[in-house]
């Protein structure tokens, strides 16, 4: 059985993988909807695909894919966003650069130090930056990649590191066809579909120091297609538990909501 995940190899979602998945065999996608549609085969097990960038904030795409289809979060990682400069000559005489766009925006003041007069060329993720490095072996060609993919494709680095903050984390999630075991140390995830509200958010808070369920996380995001308002929640706590049924039973009495899965943390 396989794990899906984000391709090519050498990507943030491969590497978080092998952290959920390290003995299955892991097979690839291009795009999040693709994984998504995969999951549904007989030979996949799983899938891993972002879902939170600290930075640059939910990944719609993802919220898209939990609100279509019936599957189950069974598992949660992180991964702390590094970036190397990846090449063989001398930064200040580079003259092409190739990098996904996500990724340069995230380094653009240090690059522009490094690398004054380099033109970017866009890449579909950073592991396709590391192919295109590796196919052209040009001392004035460099790519910009993560430790992972530098590592993966045995590229060599001119400066590590290269991220203008270092406060810069993607949280990556596991789904299954079927819910995941309790365990004890468990998480539960929401969406509720509401405009932006100060009383829902009270009353959050409220419910879950109520039923002594900690609340792990509640953001509001807007989903560009179809103008969808909704909240991501994350309380303590599974499903199974007599607090969160109950929590869950008060908020579907005023709210739309959606219970993505329990996991373990």
């Amino acid at each position: 059985m396989q794990v899906l995940t984000l391709g090519p190899e050498g990507t943030f979602s491969h590497e978080a993988t092998k952290r959920l998945f390290p003995k299955k065999k892991i097979a690839f996608g291009n795009t999040i909807d693709e994984v998504f549609y995969r999951l549904a085969d007989k030979e996949t097990l799983a899938a891993v695909v972002p879902l939170e960038n600290t930075l640059s904030g939910f990944v719609e795409e993802t919220i898209t894919n939990l609100m279509k289809y019936d599957f189950s979060i069974t598992g949660k990682t992180s991964l702390k966003i590094s970036y190397h400069l990846a090449g063989t000559g001398n930064p200040e005489e580079a003259k092409i650069l190739y990098a996904h766009p996500h990724a340069y925006k995230q380094c653009r003041r240090t690059l522009r130090k490094l690398c004054p007069a380099i033109k970017v060329i866009e890449t579909s993720s950073n592991a396709h930056s590391a192919l295109q490095l590796q196919a052209h072996q040009d001392p004035a060609i460099f790519a910009l990649v993560s430790p992972f993919s530098l590592t993966h494709y045995s590229l060599s680095s001119v400066s590590e590191h290269v991220e203008d903050d270092p406060d810069n984390t993607t949280y990556f999630y596991a789904i299954g066809k079927a819910p995941a075991m309790k365990t004890e140390n468990d998480a539960s995830a929401f969406l509720i579909f509401s405009e932006p509200l100060i009383t829902l958010e009270k009353q959050m808070a409220t419910l879950c120091q109520e039923k002594k369920a900690p609340l792990l996380h509640l953001k509001n995001l807007l989903l560009q297609e179809g103008h969808t308002p909704l909240y991501f929640v994350e309380i303590k706590g599974h499903m199974e538990d007599k607090n969160l049924r109950e929590i869950f039973e008060a908020l579907r009495e005023k709210f739309l909501i959606k219970h993505l899965g329990s996991y373990p943390l």
